[in-house]
């Protein structure tokens, strides 16, 4: 014990010595004061060369929300310069982020090929930039499956939204969230393209049901889902129902964005649709031109969703009897399709078997 208590007093002692003669020493303090100066020094550069590079992306997300997509896209483009000549790392989660940022504008803009590089890019980068940033991961992954399910890579798709999921509930573990319910919604939706209704539902309702109880009926962020919930119920041939639903979610738009916004045209393309099932081919013809009108000034004369549009429309020609009208329009809508998927898309398959209808009707007359 003595000898303990010995060792003991003798570090102490040497503690003592040490603060004395070095902590309290007027140079110790000037070296940690000028330590402090320059690592001040650093990060306010540091924070001072990114400006740029934050600025970019502020005003990328600002166009994005107002539909500004072009703008939107050129500077994200500018933000990624921005990170290169600063050289951020592969490691540097804003590299993955900003790619995630460009893909989502790409696919929105129909740009997919564009938006599968980037939104690939994004993915690989997020396995070790966001390797501890699990919704960030989660919101890179799905992405991706969205861009790969507006394609029609089907399985890829599936493949990568129950990864993000897996990284959900085993990383995140939020069991109610209206992200998650954002991923259901886009396994639902990808459930319809491949005409798998029953589970479109199933996973509808978890996303429906989970919002809803987060949010209220009224929310803005309702719309998507009662437009998802429209679309299975008129694949079902439930044309009350997805009228209503259609109606609902377009209420919803049109009162946060206006009239003027790619939300509402969605919503009134999809009213143009279920009008036109519902034998109303005077109301379909005119929501789905006003659909077309909002449509050129925010996505292009060359948008993909043109040739949605233009496909409903010609539909609706074809089921009022006008196939003279329905032939150029679906003429346009198939050379939209062809140029923005491919002819191995199935949305091609479903323009090109209307435009052989309008001309057989065409021809029986």
């Amino acid at each position: 014990m003595s000898s303990f208590k010995q060792l003991r007093d003798k570090v102490v002692a040497w503690q003592g010595w040490f603060k004395s003669t070095v902590i309290e020493s007027k140079y110790f303090k000037i070296v940690t004061r000028t330590t402090w100066v320059i690592s001040a020094c650093y990060v306010i550069y540091a924070g001072y060369q990114s400006i740029p590079y934050y600025t970019h992306i502020s005003y990328g997300k600002k166009a994005f929300e107002s539909g500004n997509y072009d703008m939107s896209a050129s500077e994200f483009q500018l933000a990624l310069t921005e990170a290169k000549a600063k050289h951020f790392s592969d490691n540097d989660p804003r590299l993955a982020n900003t790619y995630n940022n460009l893909a989502e504008v790409y696919r929105v803009q129909g740009r997919f090929k564009l938006a599968r590089l980037a939104g690939t890019k994004a993915y690989e980068l997020s396995k070790t930039s966001l390797k501890q940033q699990h919704q960030g991961r989660v919101f890179v992954t799905t992405n991706l499956a969205s861009i790969n399910k507006d394609i029609g890579n089907y399985n890829e798709s599936e493949r990568l939204y129950n990864e993000g999921l897996q990284i959900w509930q085993k990383d995140i573990r939020i069991h109610e969230d209206s992200n998650l319910a954002s991923i259901y919604n886009g396994m639902a939706k990808l459930k319809i393209d491949q005409g798998d209704y029953k589970d479109a539902q199933v996973w509808l309702d978890k996303a429906f049901n989970m919002r809803k109880k987060l949010l209220g009926e009224n929310d803005h962020a309702m719309a998507p889902l009662f437009d998802t919930r429209g679309t299975i119920a008129m694949k079902l041939g439930n044309y009350a129902q997805a009228d209503k639903d259609f109606r609902k979610a377009w209420t919803l738009d049109e009162a946060i964005t206006g009239r003027n916004n790619a939300e509402v045209a969605v919503d009134l393309d999809n009213m143009g649709a279920i009008s036109t099932k519902l034998g109303k081919y005077s109301e379909a013809e005119k929501f789905l031109l006003e659909a077309d009108r909002i449509t050129k000034p925010i996505k292009g004369e060359g948008s993909v969703f043109r040739g949605r549009i233009l496909t409903n429309l010609g539909e609706a020609y074809i089921a009022a009897g006008r196939p003279d009208l329905a032939i150029p329009v679906l003429e346009k809508a198939l050379a939209l399709r062809e140029q923005s998927l491919g002819k191995s898309h199935p949305y091609y398959s479903i323009t090109k078997a209307d435009l052989d209808k309008a001309y057989s009707d065409k021809t029986k007359k």
